[in-house]
Parts: C-alpha cells; structure tokens; sequence
C-alpha cells in the first residue's frame, strides 16, 4: 500500500515546513518502495542471463582449458625441445594442472586433471619435495585460518587431503556456534549488568526519551486504530458493495494494529482522507509533525529491508557482486552484463587462436617464453611489493 502525497505543487510556496517534509517523506518511501519492488525482476534478468548466455561460454571456457592442459601435455611428449624448455613446460602444465584440479572439482575430466597433476609433480620433484611442499601448504592452510578467520585448527596436521573440506566445515560451524554463545552471553550480562548499576545522567534522558518516543507511538497506534475503526466500520455502510470493501479494509486495519504497524495505519489514514475528499494538507501541524516522526521511523526500516535484500545471495553462480550490480538500473544492468559475455568471448577467442598455435614447435616455444615472461613478470611485481612494505 503506497503513501499518496499531497497533490497540492502548485501551492508548494503555501505550505508549511512540517507539510513540506510530509511530502518529502512521503516521496522518499515512494522510491525506496519502487527499490524493492523491482528486485525481483532485476534478479530474473541476471538469472536469465547467467543461464542463457554466460554459462554456455564459461562451459567452452571449460572444456578448451581442459582440451589445452591435455594437448601440451601431448606436445611434452612428442615435440624436440630444450632441456630448459622442457623444464618450463613441465611447469606450465603443473601449474596450470593445479589450477583446474582447484576449480572443477566435480568435472567429469577431473581424473584426467589429477592424473597430469600427479605426473609433472613427480616429474618436476622427489618425493621428499613433495611431502614438504604439502606439509607448507598446509601450514599455510593452517595459519591464514587461524589467524584470519579464527578457527580451532588443532589436529589438522593428521588430516588427509580428501577430508579437507569437511574438517574446515566443522570448525567454521564450530566457529559460528561459538560466537553465537558469545553474544547471548555478553547480551545477558549487559542486561543484569545494566539493572545492578546507576546510569549517567545521559543514559538516563536517552532511555526517558525512548520511553516517551515509544509511549508516543502506541498512543498514536491507538488512536490511528480507533479512528479507522470508526470510518470503516461495516455494520454503518448500506450499500453490500461498500460493505464488504469496509469489511476488507477494517481487517487490513487490525492486522496492523496487531503487528503494531503505525505506519501502513498512517498510510490507510491518509488515503482515507483522500477518498472522502478531505486535503491531509489541513491536518494541524501538529498531526502532521506526528505523521512525519512515524514516517522517517519507517524510512529507516524500509532502508534496511532493502540494503537486506542487496546483500542476499544470488540464487546462481555470478561473477559480479549482486550487492553493486542489483543497485543499478535495469538498463545498466543489461549494459553490465552484456560487457562481460563481450570480456569472455574476447578471452575465449584468444585461448582458441593460442591453441592452434601451440600445435606447431614455433608456436608451443613463443608460447613457453610468454609464460615464462608472465611468471616473472609476476615474481618481480609481489618482490617489489614485498620491498616496499606495501604488504
């Protein structure tokens, strides 16, 4: 139910500063209203769009990355190369093994992923390497999730490689479940804390004003209520039509009388006033002022029911923050998404020029030097950092 405001533009000049912010109020949950109401249909046109353009270009993504690791790892095998070409090779393709053996997790190639991963790491290390290497990892593992995001990580150095996800899982549950006891906690003894001690002479107005502002408002649902009650009430309508509007619109009064909704009171309130051809414009200020506390109290919650729904989760993969990109108008959306399948097309054109290149020796050796290039590159830029002290 919209809040109409006052058709009176022409007289703005007349009115007085408690009318003015009415109207502006009233303008302000309009839009935000409008915010919300439109979600649901921006979220179809990124779902729409994910499902029907993005991911057939992502799954090409896929399977020409799959078909590349594969086709060097052919090339290893088969083509005349350098001792230290080789060697470089033998790193791209582990790298790049490692890479899609993190991402594709559940792929029907992931066998044929690990088994190249496994080869080139025996290739390329001893077996002692290897075991130092993975015990590294995981005391990386170990210490980011300790120190980032705070979990229990004792016995995760005897946990196996395939049980990884399930031992994060339970810790970050472990996590949840503990900050959670925390709050209940402190809420509790700030709440027996807070009766045991004197407050100050601020807390004290503060929590006089809140009562007073909370008394004002149940006082104000009452009479609202009551009001309402009084025109829509059916049992006075003659007319079977206008009966049973009135018997509709006296049950939407009272299920917000008992959800203490004093702002969708004020809204029936005011159209009520609209319909019989009375201005809320002549309401005294006073009723108005009162009006408009109730309202900004409304625009403060609407404000969070949409900043809410900004940061739910989308209900499909997406490479973009819903958060920013739900905030847009449609058309920019539109412009947004059509700018990224544009990007992966683009990519995806590159990677399949670059694989036919690899095919011949000449192609495969540039193609090992710009890697090589590319890590380097790389190398030098995280030194410099480091260096700087930027990290």
């Amino acid at each position: 139910m919209n809040i109409t405001h006052l058709k009176i533009v022409e007289e703005e000049k007349t009115l007085s500063p408690v009318q003015k912010e009415f109207n502006r109020l009233n303008a302000h949950i309009e839009k935000i209203r409008k915010d919300i109401e439109i979600l649901p249909a921006k979220i179809k046109i990124m779902r729409d769009f994910q499902f029907e353009k993005l991911n057939p270009v992502k799954e090409q993504q896929q399977k020409l990355k799959i078909e590349f690791l594969k086709k060097l790892d052919f090339m290893y095998e088969t083509t005349k190369l350098t001792s230290n070409q080789k060697k470089d090779l033998a790193n791209i393709i582990l790298d790049d093994a490692n890479e899609l053996n993190i991402v594709m997790q559940h792929h029907p190639d992931i066998i044929e992923i690990k088994e190249i991963q496994d080869k080139y790491s025996k290739l390329l290390y001893t077996e002692t390497e290897l075991e130092q290497m993975k015990s590294d990892e995981k005391g990386i593992l170990k210490s980011i999730s300790e120190l980032f995001f705070g979990l229990d990580m004792e016995g995760f150095e005897d946990v196996p490689e395939e049980e990884y996800e399930d031992f994060f899982r339970e810790k970050v549950g472990e996590k949840i479940t503990e900050e959670q006891e925390e709050q209940e906690y402190w809420k509790a003894f700030q709440q027996n804390f807070g009766h045991k001690t004197r407050k100050n002479a601020v807390q004290q107005k503060r929590e006089e004003e809140k009562k007073a502002e909370s008394d004002a408002s149940l006082k104000t649902l009452r009479e609202v209520y009551t009001d309402l009650v009084k025109k829509l009430h059916p049992d006075r309508e003659k007319d079977e039509k206008l009966r049973l509007e009135k018997t509709e619109q006296l049950k939407l009064v009272t299920e917000a009388y008992e959800r203490k909704d004093l702002a969708t009171l004020l809204v029936m309130q005011i159209q009520w006033l609209q319909q019989t051809g009375k201005d809320p414009k002549k309401q005294p200020d006073d009723v108005l002022a009162r009006y408009n506390r109730v309202l900004k109290m409304h625009i403060t919650k609407l404000e969070q029911e949409y900043r809410e729904l900004l940061r739910r989760p989308l209900p499909f993969d997406n490479n973009f923050e819903s958060f920013h990109m739900l905030k847009k108008t449609e058309r920019a959306i539109r412009n947004a998404l059509a700018r990224q399948e544009r990007e992966m097309k683009m990519e995806l054109d590159y990677n399949e020029s670059r694989f036919v290149r690899i095919q011949k020796v000449s192609g495969l050796k540039q193609y090992i030097m710009k890697r090589v290039a590319e890590v380097n590159m790389d190398d030098s830029f995280f030194l410099n950092m480091l260096t700087s002290g930027r990290f």
